[in-house]
């Protein structure tokens, strides 16, 4: 059969993606994919239907581009009508070792990149330029997002704290090995005899229970390659594990998105300066978005800069681009505007949350505004307005686990505990229940439910979301971080009370040893849990 589109995308053995130009500052990934496995038509990858997604050329990621960047080799450039040009089709040598002309005419290492050489974390951040890292993912329970390798790997403890990296267990050139029996060969070069908590079958596969195959559609599945413990109805995130920050080590490949610099030359302001600022170019994307506010006024542009000038702590610069954002004529820009004062001036918040919500009609951000503006009542000390914001928003949303938890603190303080309860339950199944990673966010609704069960003499619920707490803190910040003090100091006075008095001891000991680090021996902090252990410090 003919091609749907101008371009076919991808190696063939998983999908065929099909892209055409629509018109002169537009490309269009089409919604229907051609399967291998299954010989047909079905829905593209990523997609929700059929219709296809339009993007603009110079739009400030870059999709486009970096689609075609990605899928051929050497640079790319625009043509002068605007189209997107090529300098080789498909994935060859140069895409990743680099230009060879220097090479060929003095073949020694020098003159061309080796990727073998680089660490596993140089590596991972090299083919993550086109296979992404964990920078571009924003939602890690996201199925689709399994396919970015370099990204999942790199929370793994196998690339942690060994050298595990994309070539441990694949060749650059040769096709991708699919038995299972070779995975299981390299999974034993570093655990040779695996103990298991409970009976493996004699045929079953390292990688099956280890890195599960996750559908993404009905025609399509990739690995998992954050390698951990799984319970087999989330195949997305290990058992007790959360998403952690990996810092960039500043290799790039030849098709990293700094090589579209020159293209940008061509966009609008607006445009060139929000792509530096995903390059992280600061200088830069400041020069371009003062001039996109300076020649074309659009309210977003103030926005932008706004908050540019905010990430690089130049406050009263943000702040007064903020003011002019919040009283242009674009109503979800000022709304946004007005909800960002409120956070630097918190003697008006409360009027400036008032002014977000008489602009803004997207719910999710109304309900947003109204968990702030309740917040702020709090700090107040009106609870009455408080709970009224807390009931609008629920009504809005329901499930959202923010006002959930906050609506519980208060209704706890007031000693409305059976209707606290019931919230901090509901925002903590609606945590337990997604996909992703457990995240700093469950050890708060968990702390929050625990202190409720304790106040209720229910001492032995209580530890378990204590422990839970403590747990996740301990994932996400790393073991001696001073968020842990708090959830170190809930469990050991309340095993204390309990009557386990050695394991409190060791953990009161742990939060005087983050007290003392972080906060001085003379802390309150310090004094607090020396208090508890019974001690006087010397």
């Amino acid at each position: 059969m003919g091609s749907p589109g101008e371009w076919a995308f991808g190696a063939g053995n998983k999908a065929i993606t099909y892209v055409s130009r629509d018109g002169a500052q537009h490309y269009i990934e089409h919604g229907l994919s051609y399967y291998p496995g299954r010989k047909a038509m079905d829905i593209t990858p990523g997609h929700e239907n059929a219709g296809g997604r339009k993007y603009r050329t110079l739009d400030p990621s870059g999709t486009a581009l970096r689609c075609f960047r990605c899928h051929t080799t050497g640079p790319v450039s625009l043509a002068a009508d605007g189209a997107i040009r090529w300098t080789e089709a498909g994935v060859q040598c140069e895409s990743c070792h680099g230009p060879g002309a220097e090479h060929t005419r003095k073949p020694i290492a020098a003159t061309i990149v080796n990727p073998r050489r680089f660490s596993p974390a140089q590596l991972n951040d090299y083919c993550g330029d086109c296979h992404r890292t964990a920078a571009d993912i924003t939602d890690w329970g996201l199925s689709w997002n399994a396919r970015h390798e370099p990204a999942f790997l790199s929370q793994s403890r196998c690339f942690e704290e060994a050298t595990v990296s994309c070539l441990t267990c694949h060749s650059a050139h040769q096709s991708v090995e699919t038995s299972q029996k070779h995975y299981d060969a390299k999974c034993s070069g570093c655990h040779a005899n695996p103990k298991h908590r409970t009976p493996v079958p004699a045929a079953s596969a390292c990688v099956s229970c280890h890195m599960p195959s996750v559908p993404t559609n009905a025609s399509l599945r990739f690995t998992n390659h954050w390698i951990g413990v799984y319970d087999k109805t989330r195949p997305m995130t290990p058992i007790g594990r959360s998403v952690k920050v990996v810092p960039r080590t500043g290799v790039r490949s030849p098709a990293s998105p700094d090589g579209l610099r020159t293209i940008y030359q061509r966009a609008h302001a607006s445009d060139r300066g929000m792509f530096l600022r995903s390059l992280g170019d600061a200088a830069g994307a400041v020069e371009a978005l003062s001039e996109a506010a300076r020649t074309r006024r659009d309210p977003a542009d103030l926005e932008n800069l706004a908050k540019l000038f905010g990430e690089l702590r130049r406050d009263g610069e943000a702040k007064a681009l903020f003011q002019q954002a919040a009283r242009s004529a674009d109503p979800e820009v000022a709304a946004r505007s007005w909800s960002v004062l409120a956070a630097m001036e918190p003697a008006r918040a409360r009027e400036y949350y008032g002014r977000a919500l008489a602009s803004s009609k997207l719910k999710d951000f109304r309900v947003t505004v109204m968990n702030n503006l309740a917040l702020s009542h709090r700090e107040n000390k009106d609870d009455r307005s408080a709970e009224s914001f807390f009931r609008q928003a629920l009504a809005l949303d329901p499930d959202n686990v923010g006002v959930l938890s906050n609506f519980g603190s208060l209704l706890h303080s007031s000693g409305r505990i059976a209707e606290a309860e019931r919230l901090e339950r509901q925002a903590l199944a609606v945590l337990l229940k997604r996909s992703g990673p457990r995240t700093a966010e469950l050890a708060t609704v968990s702390t929050n439910l625990g202190d409720l069960l304790w106040s209720r003499g229910q001492r032995v619920e209580a530890l378990t979301h204590f422990r839970r707490a403590l747990a996740v803190d301990q994932s996400v910040y790393g073991p001696n971080h001073p968020e842990l003090f708090i959830d170190l100091m809930n469990l050991g006075l309340l095993l204390k009370e309990s009557g386990t008095a050695g394991e409190a001891q060791t953990v009161l000991r742990q939060a005087l040893a983050i007290a003392e680090q972080h906060y001085g021996p003379q802390s309150q902090e310090a004094r607090l849990a020396r208090e508890n252990l019974g001690s006087r410090r010397p």
